[in-house]
């Protein structure tokens, strides 16, 4: 079964009662392309209330479309395919809401489902644990967190002060710190070997710390800078961010540069280990607009380039565990959007608004993790963290407790095989958290 049919199924498995489908085996796909892209979906706390555009495909007269009500007792819709669609809609209850769009051209009828999510804030998390930053880092005399990251057992939490270049080894299930050591300032993104015996942080145009998680002892060498870092094993790492991209030896420093249309931002690693993708922004005298880079690895040899034209400031990017697909989180219209593209061909498969101000806060360095046996990715919004479900690339939870652009979360760390998220920053604190209502 392909991802596409699977979704497919799994979305009409929980339609609404104002959605139909045309018998027990479910209804019509497409053989080929599909007729028409849906997007503008919406998400957020109730009500939800959006426009779900449908745009029709080349090739596609004569079909014609049609939409039950939505929600039930409401107005439904029907008629022509003709230069496109826009279909309001107002969603007040919480939960996962499945508009399915049925297409009929010459060969028979096809349906498209799109969901809206409506999340629940006061449900939707349980705090779990909580601690002030100030009792993490106590004699520090300006407290910046900047990363987070847990080690692949889930024995222990690391966290980066920025200013102060302190690194700090937490028991996570008692919040006390065990071990500290000074790394040097600017210390930004962390990340550990495979192993778990080896953590790197990366200082902003500063350089790596290298340290080893037995002994608690590091070394350090210059000639690297960014936000973000990804052991690749346990002697090489892909760092980028602050307009570069490139893999390091951490054992001499030797460095292999990307060459990028652009400024690199934030990357994100190929399940199968093969390919990166990278956020580029826009270089001087080029195209006005971002762009996505995959790049092979090790070599970093370029494969495609694929245009981002409905975000105007992309700001973090993962790989859906399937490597089927891509998600993308920045500035929009109004406020954050996110997107679903396809690697392959760089199709947009869903764009939708996630509301709430599209930049507030700091860079970070460690904003996106991977867990729940991949079923969720954490990104951190600069005040907020959104979680995606990757069974329906769709963003299901936000975590939001309000913080002004001073106490904005600095990270996100998870147990790969855990439905628990640290959160650490937002308000000055360090969370624990659980995703209720899966």
């Amino acid at each position: 079964m392909t991802r596409s049919s699977f979704l497919l199924l799994a979305l009409l498995g929980s339609l609404s009662p104002s959605c139909r489908s045309d018998g027990p085996s479910g209804p019509p796909q497409p053989s080929g392309p599909a007729p028409a892209v849906l997007v503008d979906v919406a998400f957020g706390e109730p009500p939800v209330v959006g426009t779900l555009r449908i745009v029709p495909a080349a090739g596609t007269v004569g079909w014609r479309y049609r939409v039950d009500p939505i929600p039930p007792g409401t107005e439904g819709h029907e008629g022509p395919l003709e230069n496109g669609v826009a279909i309001s809609y107002r969603f007040d209850v919480p939960g996962v809401h499945v508009i399915a769009v049925e297409l009929t051209g010459p060969d028979g009828p096809v349906i498209l489902p799109r969901s809206v999510v409506v999340i629940d804030p006061e449900s939707d998390f349980e705090v779990l644990a909580e601690r002030p930053v100030d009792e993490i880092w106590p004699a520090a005399e300006d407290i910046f967190p900047e990363g987070i990251v847990m080690d692949p057992e889930g024995r222990w939490l690391y966290a980066a002060n920025y200013r102060g270049g302190e690194l700090v080894r937490i028991d996570p299930e008692t919040f006390e710190v065990v071990d500290r050591v000074v790394l040097g300032p600017q210390l930004e993104g962390l990340a550990i070997t495979p192993s778990g015996d080896r953590l790197f942080g990366i200082h902003k145009g500063a350089g790596l710390s290298v340290v080893d998680l037995g002994s608690f002892a590091a070394t350090h060498f210059d000639g690297l800078g960014g936000f973000y870092i990804v052991a690749l094993d346990e002697s090489h790492a892909l760092f980028g961010g602050n307009g570069d991209l490139g893999r390091v030896n951490v054992d001499n420093g030797e460095i292999e540069r990307a060459s990028l249309s652009g400024g690199g931002g934030h990357f994100s690693i190929f399940p199968d280990g093969t390919r990166v993708v990278s956020v580029v922004h826009p270089a001087l005298g080029g195209p006005e607009h971002h762009s996505l880079e995959i790049l092979s690895l090790p070599s970093l040899a370029p494969i495609r380039s694929i245009p981002l034209e409905e975000i105007s400031d992309p700001h973090h990017v993962a790989v859906d565990p399937s490597g089927d697909a891509m998600y993308v989180f920045g500035k929009g219209d109004s406020g954050v959007r996110f997107l679903v593209l396809d690697p392959s061909s760089g199709e947009v498969i869903t764009s939708m608004s996630v509301g709430g101000p599209a930049c507030r806060g700091y860079c970070v360095a460690n904003p996106v993790v991977t867990f729940a046996s991949g079923r969720y990715i954490a990104f951190e919004l600069g005040g907020t963290v959104t979680v995606v479900d990757t069974a329906l690339d769709l963003p299901r939870y936000r975590f939001d407790l309000g913080a002004n652009e001073f106490e904005a979360p600095s990270g996100v760390a998870a147990l790969p095989d855990s439905d628990i998220l640290f959160v650490l920053g937002p308000v000055g604190r360090l969370f624990k958290v659980r995703l209720r209502n899966p």
